[in-house]
Protein backbone atom coordinates (compact mmCIF):
# COMPACT_ATOMS: atom_id res chain seq x y z
CA UNK A 1 0.00 0.00 0.00
CA UNK A 2 1.11 3.53 -0.68
CA UNK A 3 1.04 6.39 1.81
CA UNK A 4 -2.42 7.32 0.53
CA UNK A 5 -3.73 3.78 1.08
CA UNK A 6 -3.97 2.84 -2.56
CA UNK A 7 -2.61 -0.55 -3.58
CA UNK A 8 0.90 -0.64 -5.00
CA UNK A 9 1.15 -1.67 -8.62
CA UNK A 10 2.08 -5.29 -9.27
CA UNK A 11 5.31 -4.07 -10.87
CA UNK A 12 7.68 -2.30 -8.49
CA UNK A 13 9.65 0.58 -9.92
CA UNK A 14 12.99 1.70 -8.59
CA UNK A 15 14.34 5.17 -9.13
CA UNK A 16 18.11 5.11 -9.34
CA UNK A 17 20.07 7.55 -7.15
CA UNK A 18 21.36 9.26 -10.32
CA UNK A 19 17.76 10.04 -11.35
CA UNK A 20 17.08 11.45 -7.88
CA UNK A 21 20.13 13.70 -8.18
CA UNK A 22 19.04 14.79 -11.65
CA UNK A 23 15.57 15.52 -10.25
CA UNK A 24 17.07 17.72 -7.53
CA UNK A 25 19.30 19.49 -10.06
CA UNK A 26 16.31 20.10 -12.40
CA UNK A 27 18.01 18.01 -15.08
CA UNK A 28 15.06 15.79 -16.06
CA UNK A 29 12.68 16.12 -18.98
CA UNK A 30 9.23 17.46 -18.18
CA UNK A 31 7.78 13.94 -18.46
CA UNK A 32 10.43 12.44 -16.17
CA UNK A 33 9.93 15.24 -13.62
CA UNK A 34 6.15 14.77 -13.69
CA UNK A 35 6.59 11.02 -13.15
CA UNK A 36 8.87 11.53 -10.14
CA UNK A 37 6.60 14.18 -8.64
CA UNK A 38 3.49 12.02 -9.05
CA UNK A 39 5.35 9.14 -7.43
CA UNK A 40 6.49 11.38 -4.57
CA UNK A 41 2.85 12.12 -3.76
CA UNK A 42 2.14 8.40 -3.45
CA UNK A 43 5.25 6.91 -1.86
CA UNK A 44 6.86 8.08 1.37
CA UNK A 45 9.86 5.83 0.74
CA UNK A 46 10.73 7.76 -2.41
CA UNK A 47 10.85 10.96 -0.36
CA UNK A 48 13.52 9.33 1.82
CA UNK A 49 15.47 8.35 -1.31
CA UNK A 50 15.29 11.96 -2.53
CA UNK A 51 16.51 13.24 0.86
CA UNK A 52 19.43 10.79 0.75
CA UNK A 53 20.25 11.94 -2.79
CA UNK A 54 20.31 15.54 -1.56
CA UNK A 55 22.75 14.58 1.20
CA UNK A 56 24.94 12.89 -1.41
CA UNK A 57 24.84 16.00 -3.62
CA UNK A 58 25.86 18.17 -0.67
CA UNK A 59 28.78 15.83 0.06
CA UNK A 60 29.82 15.84 -3.61
CA UNK A 61 29.62 19.65 -3.65
CA UNK A 62 31.75 19.97 -0.52
CA UNK A 63 34.19 17.35 -1.83
CA UNK A 64 34.51 19.27 -5.11
CA UNK A 65 33.60 16.29 -7.27
CA UNK A 66 30.51 17.57 -9.10
CA UNK A 67 30.82 17.93 -12.85
CA UNK A 68 31.02 21.47 -14.20
CA UNK A 69 27.35 21.29 -15.22
CA UNK A 70 26.36 19.72 -11.89
CA UNK A 71 28.24 22.41 -10.00
CA UNK A 72 26.53 25.17 -11.98
CA UNK A 73 23.10 23.65 -11.36
CA UNK A 74 23.81 23.04 -7.66
CA UNK A 75 25.05 26.58 -7.09
CA UNK A 76 21.94 27.87 -8.86
CA UNK A 77 19.86 25.89 -6.39
CA UNK A 78 21.89 27.32 -3.52
CA UNK A 79 21.10 30.83 -4.72
CA UNK A 80 17.37 30.05 -4.78
CA UNK A 81 17.02 27.92 -1.64
CA UNK A 82 17.85 29.26 1.79
CA UNK A 83 17.06 25.83 3.25
CA UNK A 84 19.59 24.10 1.03
CA UNK A 85 22.17 26.78 1.79
CA UNK A 86 21.64 26.19 5.52
CA UNK A 87 22.03 22.43 5.08
CA UNK A 88 25.27 22.95 3.13
CA UNK A 89 26.63 25.28 5.82
CA UNK A 90 25.66 22.79 8.54
CA UNK A 91 27.46 20.00 6.67
CA UNK A 92 30.51 22.21 6.18
CA UNK A 93 30.58 23.12 9.90
CA UNK A 94 30.09 19.48 10.92
CA UNK A 95 32.96 18.40 8.68
CA UNK A 96 35.17 21.09 10.20
CA UNK A 97 34.25 20.05 13.73
CA UNK A 98 34.80 16.35 13.08
CA UNK A 99 38.15 16.92 11.39
CA UNK A 100 39.50 19.07 14.25
CA UNK A 101 42.19 17.36 16.36
CA UNK A 102 40.84 15.78 19.52
CA UNK A 103 41.34 17.63 22.76
CA UNK A 104 41.10 21.01 21.08
CA UNK A 105 38.11 22.95 22.35
CA UNK A 106 36.13 25.31 20.18
CA UNK A 107 36.73 29.00 20.74
CA UNK A 108 34.01 30.20 23.12
CA UNK A 109 34.16 33.74 21.75
CA UNK A 110 32.17 32.76 18.60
Amino acid sequence: MTARGTPRPAVEYVIEPEVCARYLLADLSDDERAFVEAWLLEDDELFEVIVAAEHDLIDEYLDGVLTAEGLERFEGLLDRSDGLARRVEFSRALRSFVSRPRGRRPDASH
